[in-house]
């Protein structure tokens, strides 16, 4: 299988170097790689880089293209890629935004593309440890799962690191993609910020719930170094994971795993060696084999969408001082349709009713005065405008040119009233014949998410 690179994302390396050692498979060219070139030109010699990512559009030039970062350029290309029948093996960001996952799964309907995400936290070994233990009988029924991560900032302008919102986003993307997939699919957000500044806040809180799932809590704040840890409480005990000086995971703790002996634990103190980057990177090829292979994966896409939407809850949460719910729903034409007519409908309800004001106000000026008031009743009763008009002993007061007038004033106003009405109710008419079209609208190839159960290697079991 050949595949493009597009992206500068220091997590596809792994990734790379498997599908170069790979005899079944090539990385046979990058775009838009940066500051990583170096590096994949050592790891795929025969790689070839072209500034110009179109030239990638060409049918014959790969059978899947990996996305691994962000930016209007790359995402314009990760976008026509699709839409020229390549499927996706992605490398899920924050600075993508919601918005790009939405338009990849709408192209990925229309045109059976796969998009297989790769979520690089998964792939750890002992995380992919962590979640077969939790899996087992041994480990029992979970209560509780705390994450605590300490990062530094990127910028730090005084004595205390400070954290920027995207800092935050960034790492919760990941991390509610990481407990979803150890304790469930969370439908519940409630977020807090501390140490808040103009600049920045010292740490961040997100407490993740759901129906007969484990409460969750995660936690960043800024920090020197990097450091993360997983605690996972169950009816049996505790399991800890922690990472090592470097960042990767130290060996399992707890109740229901083995005991590692004092040398494993140095061990994961230390740099992480290329066999340890080999096993990682061999554990994300796998997965898109399968992926790409049309088999369920996990993560899956709608994983993804998923991780988006616990983010922009955690925002809404801080802005509202409040838990969000989140009602989940698969993207789709059908879906999107009926977004976008309940908010058409809205405000066409609302545009109906001052225009049915405007309208009793409109009649209020052209019903005019008495004499045109008995010329009404006259015309209601059945009188033609000829029998009137040579009839003027009707309208006492009025002679033959007056009541010719007063026909012809009544008959304007008429008019204008009955292409009042029509403006002011045509609108809504349409809208209402248009919902007829959800049924043309194609919904999501997948239904509501389900956890399923998780092999070692991150495919469905």
């Amino acid at each position: 299988m050949r595949f493009v690179l597009l992206g500068d994302d220091r997590a596809v390396l792994p990734l790379a170097r498997a599908i170069a050692r790979h005899p079944g498979h090539a990385l046979a060219r990058a775009s838009l790689v940066g500051e990583l070139q170096g590096e994949l030109m050592q790891i795929a010699p025969a790689l070839r880089l072209t500034s110009a990512w179109d030239e990638l559009l060409a049918g014959d030039v790969a059978d899947a293209a990996i996305i691994a970062g962000a930016g209007d350029e790359l995402l314009l290309a990760a976008r026509q890629l699709a839409q020229s029948g390549t499927s996706l093996v992605v490398f899920p960001g924050v600075r993508q935004g919601a918005e790009f996952v939405d338009e990849l799964t709408l192209i990925r309907d229309d045109s059976q593309i796969r998009l297989v995400p790769v979520f690089p936290r998964r792939f750890d070994p002992e995380i992919s440890r962590l979640a077969d233990s939790l899996r087992t009988d041994a480990s029992g029924k979970l209560l509780h799962v705390a994450m605590e991560r300490e990062r530094p900032p990127a910028e730090v302008p005084g004595p205390v690191p400070l954290l920027t919102a995207a800092e935050i986003d960034a790492d919760l993307l990941h991390d509610a993609d990481l407990l979803r997939s150890l304790a469930g699919n969370y439908s519940q957000v409630t977020a807090f910020r501390s140490g808040r500044t103009a600049a920045g806040v010292t740490s961040a809180t997100v407490s993740l719930a759901g129906d007969a799932l484990p409460e969750a809590s995660w936690s960043l704040k800024a920090a020197q170094q990097t450091h993360w840890r997983i605690a996972v409480t169950s009816e049996r005990g505790t399991l800890n994971l922690e990472s090592g000086e470097a960042g990767r995971g130290a060996p399992l703790a707890g109740a229901g795993v083995p005991a590692s002996d004092p040398a494993a634990a140095a061990d994961a103190a230390r740099p992480e060696t290329s066999e340890q980057l080999d096993e990682t990177g061999a554990r994300m090829l796998e997965h898109v084999e399968a992926g790409l292979s049309g088999r369920d994966v996990s993560p899956d896409w709608t994983d993804v969408a998923r991780a988006f939407e616990i983010v922009e809850a955690g925002h809404r949460s801080i802005a509202r001082r409040r838990t969000i719910d989140l009602h989940f729903e698969t993207t789709s034409e059908r879906s999107l349709f009926k977004t976008q007519m309940t908010a058409l409908g809205c405000g066409l309800l609302s545009i109906t009713l001052f225009g049915v004001i405007a309208l009793l106000l409109l009649g209020a000026v052209f019903r005019g005065g008495r004499d045109e008031q008995e010329l009404r009743r006259l015309l209601d009763a059945g009188w033609t405008p000829e029998a009137i008009a040579a009839d003027p002993d009707r309208l006492p007061g009025c002679n033959v040119g007056q009541i010719r007038e007063l026909i012809a004033r009544v008959e304007r106003a008429d008019t204008v009233m009955r292409i009042a009405r029509v403006v002011v109710f045509l609108p809504l008419f349409v809208f209402l014949v248009l919902q007829l079209l959800v049924f043309v609208a194609r919904p999501s190839r997948h239904p509501a998410h389900l956890k399923r159960g998780r092999s070692s290697n991150g495919t469905a079991a």
